[in-house]
């Protein structure tokens, strides 16, 4: 990269931040967009990417997936003379907790209107499982917890309606014959800031 790039003529790149960690974002793109010539040559895309063929309903003059698009999934495991065999993987067995290596390619990709100015980019090639042990066990520990703790039903507080005397039980239903009724008597008109009287029977 530094045989074709100037010092300076690329930005200073940062890592991103997880939490309170240093962290490296790295991602790919499914598709390119078909260049003005459209030699751009697709392939297929896997089925363990795209099991129902929605995005290759996609593909077509504009969008293309190409070789750069692909990434590669593997599981490592080890033989019974204790070397490693890496096999293919399907993307869905990866969980959030697994360690995993990475393979990705750093690019420069030349910035429009920016002169002779470069972003640097990481871009994901391969993942491979190294270890999913730790995951599959805090899974499993979350399952038993769920299976264990039952959620205990509570007594439900009873509504009360109206206004009952002080000697009624509130757990008891209300009788509506024992409710306070409200009446308003007109008197007269109001005057501007009075209050209507009210009387209790």
């Amino acid at each position: 990269m530094g045989e074709i790039i100037e010092n300076g003529d690329i930005e200073t790149w940062k890592p991103q931040r997880y939490r309170t960690w240093q962290a490296l974002d790295v991602e790919n793109r499914y598709f390119v967009r078909q260049n003005s010539e459209g030699d751009a040559e697709g392939i297929k895309i896997p089925t363990n990417i795209d099991p129902d063929g929605i995005l290759s309903a996609l593909t077509g003059d504009q969008w293309v997936y190409t070789e750069e698009n692909q990434v590669c999934y593997y599981r490592m495991t080890l033989g019974p003379d204790g070397k490693e065999k890496y096999t293919s993987n399907n993307p869905s067995e990866f969980k959030v907790g697994d360690i995993v290596e990475a393979q990705l390619s750093a690019l420069a990709v030349k910035r429009r209107g920016q002169g002779n100015m470069y972003s640097f980019k990481l871009v994901l090639r391969a993942l491979t499982l190294l270890d999913g042990a730790h995951s599959k066990a805090a899974r499993t520990r979350r399952m038993q917890d769920g299976t264990q703790e039952r959620p205990i039903a509570g007594r439900g507080i009873k509504r009360t309606v109206g206004y009952l005397s002080a000697e009624d039980d509130i757990d008891q239903a209300v009788p509506t014959a024992k409710m306070t009724k409200l009446t308003v008597r007109d008197e007269g008109p109001l005057a501007f800031g009075s209050q209507s009287s009210m009387e209790t029977s």
